[in-house]
């Protein structure tokens, strides 16, 4: 794990906003997957496929999805590597076990 590695803390944040209005925001609430994993040899890190983020709040949850479908940057910095990837998003609100939004797009995040 990182933190045990270079010493120091592990800083988890989380936030869904919906216009001008947060709606999930507790990091504790979240949990995470990632899928298809492989190696990159370009930086010798490893990079996943598909992420999937799930933040449950009483009868809440929303649902993030990340596809990976290219590297589209690979800068070093200091003694690291940032990433930055684009590809396929959706994201979904179920209320008491019932979809009642989805939004699927196209996206680009990154990893430090």
């Amino acid at each position: 794990m990182f933190s045990e590695k270079h010493g120091s803390p592990m800083i988890k944040t989380f936030m869904i906003q919906n216009g001008d209005t947060v709606v999930a925001d507790d990091a504790s609430k979240v949990d995470f997957t990632a899928d298809g994993i492989e190696l990159d040899d370009k930086v010798d890190r490893s990079v996943a496929d598909t992420l999937r983020f799930g933040y449950r709040d009483d009868g809440t949850v929303f649902s993030i999805e990340y596809l990976r479908e290219e590297t589209t940057m690979r800068q070093q910095m200091g003694g690291g590597w940032y990433l930055r990837f684009a590809g396929g998003m959706k994201l979904k609100k179920y209320q008491n076990d019932e979809l009642v939004e989805e939004h699927v797009g196209h996206t680009q995040w990154d990893s430090m």
